[in-house]
């Protein structure tokens, strides 16, 4: 062979040889959503994800020069500058999660108000009628609207429930440990209740 450039699908072409750890690496637009899909997941609803990354995470890549484009394929600091670029994506889809109702999924443009917002925090309507239709089905249950904890309490429980998915995506941890940090939010829980006609 006179070339290394023809020896991969060479190599392939060979009946009954398995090939591993020879995949092509992701570049471009594919690696920087790679990197971005977990943290949208986790931001928004099944419903709204594809309509996010062919909008609004398109749309932030296109905007992107070609040198930082070009930085995200290098092979020694091609994860941290996406990283980088992830974290202002989240930023801009932060801004724009402000303008989606989590009922019927309408975007509001930006140069309009922000949606109404729920007392608790939790939700964003488009109007009064996607408002009463998310409180009958399930929001009556849930909303925590004049439900308060102490600023402490509140702090304990984040870090309880970071530990708690940090232990979930380490199979070193024994699971002991899970054991241990749902007690100590069945704890802070029961040392503030919601109100009578909440569940949690």
């Amino acid at each position: 062979c006179s070339s290394l450039a023809a020896l991969p699908p060479t190599i392939k072409a060979i009946a009954k040889l398995e090939v591993q750890g020879w995949e092509q690496p992701l570049s471009g637009y594919a690696r920087f959503l790679q990197l971005a899909r977990p943290r949208i997941e986790a931001m928004f609803h099944d419903l709204l994800i594809t309509k996010i990354i062919k909008g609004s995470v398109s749309e932030f890549w296109d905007d992107l020069s070609e040198s930082k484009r070009a930085k995200l394929d290098d092979p020694h600091d091609g994860d941290a500058h996406g990283e980088i670029l992830v974290r202002n994506l989240m930023k801009v889809l932060r801004r724009q999660k402000r303008r989606i109702c989590d009922i019927c999924s309408r975007v509001r443009p930006l140069e309009e108000d922000r949606f109404l917002v729920c007392w608790c925090g939790s939700r964003r309507y488009c109007g009064e009628k996607c408002q009463k239709l998310d409180w009958d089905v399930s929001h009556s249950r849930t909303c925590a609207s004049g439900h308060t904890w102490s600023a402490t309490d509140l702090e304990f429980f984040r870090r309880l429930e970071q530990q708690r998915i940090q232990v979930e995506r380490n199979l070193e941890y024994p699971r002991s440990d899970l054991a241990a940090l749902e007690k100590g939010k069945q704890r802070l829980i029961a040392k503030n209740p919601p109100p009578a006609d909440r569940e949690r």
